[in-house]
């Protein structure tokens, strides 16, 4: 399971913990072919970056790159925030529930989004 965080967090920080607990869950699952999705440009655009950024929100998309080189293939795409509807359902249900979950299949609140996804 994931970790608990303490602090105030940035927008593009929370969003950039988020996708580096989304790399080390999938890592940790041996699941090496991913595509990872956000809503966060800023994170999508740092991680296609070889520039330096010394900054916490730098560190944090170093431990993302770092875990993506363990990745057999890879892709890490930006979608609007309109288009990631399972994003905000499980964030929705995660924050109306105390303590930590990890669902071992798909939750029945999502179904109907995964599908309408597929189609």
């Amino acid at each position: 399971m994931g970790e608990c965080f303490v602090g105030v967090f940035g927008p593009k920080e929370a969003e950039a913990i988020g996708v580096r607990e989304a790399l080390s869950w999938l890592k940790e699952g041996n699941m090496l072919q991913v595509t990872v999705e956000t809503d966060a440009q800023v994170v999508v655009q740092a991680l296609s970056s070889n520039s330096k950024d010394l900054s916490y929100f730098g560190s944090l998309i170093d431990d993302c790159t770092e875990l993506l080189t363990d990745m057999l293939s890879y892709k890490v795409c930006f979608v609007r925030r309109s288009a990631n509807l399972a994003a905000h359902k499980i964030a929705r249900e995660a924050s109306s529930r105390p303590g930590r979950y990890e669902w071992p299949v798909v939750p029945s609140f999502l179904i109907d989004v995964l599908e309408s996804d597929l189609k």
